[in-house]
């Protein structure tokens, strides 16, 4: 408040200091000031309340305060009441707050101040003291802040990179922005209700609980940048790899996060890698194929000839049927490899993920009923279909199902999940077993060619698997754990322009 009014006891002092004195104080005062009487003409304006108003005093006398002091409130259309009134009608000072001077040449201005009554000696209303200061300029100031804040809440928001803040007291997000729900895949709501920790992969646990701990508590410099990476899992329990830089400033009460997810530009680099090394293996199958395939189709049809027009006692028997097995199986493995180094062309079409799982369930059956291995499906309906190759997806899932039969010694359960993804527009199949587990240190080579862990196997079955699913710009990972329960996660894209 600018001015509490006066009283008796300020008329009092006035008269001693004498008219003259009191006009040299209110002319030099910092304040723009117009003193009016109890009708509200204007008696006095001191020379700053002239420069605001754009009114001079000797053409302001006899004149009503509301012809000279024209305000209206900051609100467009706000109507205001007289605040002259007010005060002759309540005896009240009333403060001039959010309100628009304009002035007589049309400028406005924004201003703070107060109207207050003049009292006599007993206590009556004699006038009216007006006294304001022009706070434009602060006015633009808190507007160039207001814009600059809602600028930078929009790019937090709103912009592609990941945000959050993470509670030092309690490790849970707080505002998280739309680009971290997105990779995160979970509402606002369910992610502040979670720890930071909550979303690590197992993995990376203790490493970034205890990295982050030991920040805390050594203090760590404040508007320090740290940077690591780790594994997190998402809402539909896809894993991501990121890259996050944490920021503890003295301006926000826990630690900033920014973080880059780039799991994809890693899928990139290791596709990258597994392309040149299966093009280097792809060129020294195809030649060895070639060199072999003949010989092996002489020794087989030999093995064959003699088994059909020759009576032969053991042990030639039993001799001549190793060769033509070891030949058939020879062959196959042959074939197998033609298949990876020149992958075949693909048959396009429309491709009914529920229905094809399920017809090659019905193939694996068989080798399933003798271990007592129970088949699940859990497949979400109405899945749209996707563009592929039936064939080859089939001969994908059908592997699949063999592996996690082998993987079972007995009275296990194979359990198989579709879904749709909505927000990569994917197609979503998982085949869950709960045979023996793949080790840790076989999940990285699961997919390199000639590598297996069987004692009859090729070691190309999940290779050629995962060039099929790549064909389709697709997405193959496997999850075990050390005893039991494996999770093999097949992501095809709905819509994919057709290859010839």
């Amino acid at each position: 408040m600018i001015m509490a009014g006066f009283n008796a006891q300020d008329g009092k002092e006035i008269k001693g200091r004498g008219p003259q004195r009191l006009g040299t104080i209110l002319t030099s005062i910092g304040y723009a000031v117009i003193i009016t009487d109890t009708r509200g003409f204007v008696t006095f304006m001191n020379p700053i309340a002239e420069a605001s108003t754009g009114w001079k005093l000797e053409e302001t006398l006899g004149k009503n305060l509301t012809e000279v002091f024209n305000i209206v409130g900051e609100q467009a259309g706000n109507i205001i009441e007289n605040p002259a009134t007010k005060v002759i009608r309540d005896g009240v000072i009333v403060k001039l707050e959010d309100y628009i001077l304009i002035a007589r040449d049309g400028v406005e201005r924004h201003i703070d101040g107060s109207i207050a009554p003049i009292r006599d000696d007993k206590g009556n209303i004699i006038g009216l003291v007006l006294i304001f200061h022009d706070i434009s300029e602060r006015k633009r100031t808190e507007g160039h802040l207001i814009k600059a804040k809602r600028q930078y809440e929009e790019l937090y928001q709103h912009g592609r990179e990941c945000y959050a803040i993470i509670d030092d007291a309690t490790g849970r997000f707080t505002q998280p922005n739309q680009a971290m729900l997105k990779v995160l895949g979970y509402s606002k709501k369910e992610l502040e209700g979670l720890r930071f920790l909550d979303i690590v992969d197992e993995a990376d646990r203790e490493y970034v609980a205890h990295s982050y701990n030991a920040r805390l508590e050594k203090n760590a410099s404040k508007n320090y940048p740290i940077k690591y990476d780790c594994w997190v899992k998402t809402r539909a329990g896809e894993k991501r790899h990121i890259n996050i830089i944490e920021i503890r400033t003295s301006f926000i009460n826990g630690t900033f996060l920014s973080v880059v997810d780039f799991t994809e530009q890693e899928k990139i680099k290791q596709s990258i890698v597994q392309s040149e090394k299966l093009s280097s293996l792809g060129q020294l199958a195809a030649g060895l194929a070639h060199e072999l395939r003949n010989p092996l189709a002489v020794i087989s049809s030999c093995a064959q000839f003699c088994l059909d027009n020759m009576s032969l006692t053991p042990p030639l028997n039993e001799n001549l049927q190793m060769i033509y097995r070891s030949s058939q199986r020879a062959s196959e493995l042959i074939n197998n490899l033609l298949q990876f180094a020149r992958p075949s062309h693909m048959e396009w079409g429309l491709v009914n993920i529920n229905e094809l799982v399920t017809r090659m369930w019905h193939m694996a059956e068989l080798d399933a009923t003798p271990f007592q291995i129970s088949f699940v499906e859990q497949l979400e309906e109405g899945i749209p279909e996707i563009m592929g190759d039936s064939d080859k997806l089939g001969q994908v899932f059908l592997n699949l199902f063999l592996n996690s039969i082998q993987a079972i010694s007995s009275k296990g359960k194979i359990l198989v999940k579709t879904h749709f993804l909505p927000s990569n527009n994917m197609v979503n199949v998982k085949v869950i077993d709960d045979g023996a587990g793949i080790p840790k240190d076989y999940r990285l080579k699961i997919f390199d060619p000639f590598f297996t862990t069987k004692d009859c196997g090729t070691g190309l079955g999940l290779s050629i698997c995962h060039s099929i699913i790549q064909q389709h710009k697709g997405s193959i990972t496997i999850d075990s754990e050390n005893e039991g329960k494996t999770t093999v996660s097949v992501r095809l894209p709905v819509t994919q322009d057709r290859k010839e």
